[in-house]
């Protein structure tokens, strides 16, 4: 992924007269193919960048120690899961004793 800049250099590079899209390409180190999806307005200017102007690492999927699949850690699902099965496990709480309900929640 390439920066804001580095796209709108790109575009003010294509606006000048003598830069062919290759020479573009090799003047910033970058793929002929981005020269040509800005030059047709298919690739936008946003980035990864964050506030402070530094790209971000890009998160790669890979395989979730509680169910296996393949997902972009951590696994949203395993979450959520585990956010429902704590959720109902309060709700059955009303069904005992309320000090037995203190020392199982203590518990885990």
């Amino acid at each position: 992924m390439v920066s804001e800049e580095v796209v709108e250099e790109i575009r003010q590079l294509l606006g000048e007269d003598g830069w062919s899209q290759r020479r573009i390409a090799e003047h910033l180190g970058v793929s002929r193919g981005l020269i040509g999806l800005v030059a047709s307005g298919k690739r936008g200017s946003h980035g990864r960048e964050t506030a402070l102007g530094v790209e971000t690492e890009s998160k790669r999927p890979g395989r979730c120690p509680c169910c296996g699949d393949r997902v972009k850690l951590p696994c949203v699902a395993c979450r959520a899961r585990d956010y429902v099965r704590r959720r109902n496990e309060l709700r059955n709480c009303h069904d005992v004793d309320a000090r037995e309900c203190h020392d199982r929640r203590r518990v885990a």
